[in-house]
């Protein structure tokens, strides 16, 4: 891949980091108002760290197995999970 291609990678994947960081920011005060209280920061650090699962994955496929991996069926299970 390109420089180009890890730099727009990069600058996605910091937005993310942002918005995340803003959530958290923002958190003792949503606890108060939301019925999962103090157990929504738990939740978060789940479902952020199975998140990470998914680009390791693929990540591993293309440095040992380059080639193998059909990346058409990887979008379309991502957007089948997302829905």
């Amino acid at each position: 891949m390109t420089l180009l291609t890890h730099l727009l990678a990069c600058t996605f994947g910091t937005g993310s980091w942002v918005a995340i960081n803003g959530l958290w920011v923002e958190l003792p005060l949503l606890v108060t108002v939301l019925p999962e209280q103090w157990d929504l920061p738990s939740y978060i650090t789940i479902i952020i760290q199975m998140a990470n699962v998914g680009p390791l994955f693929v990540t591993l496929m293309h440095r040992f197995r380059p080639g193998l991996l059909k990346e058409v069926a990887v979008i379309y299970v991502v957007v089948s999970v997302g829905v």
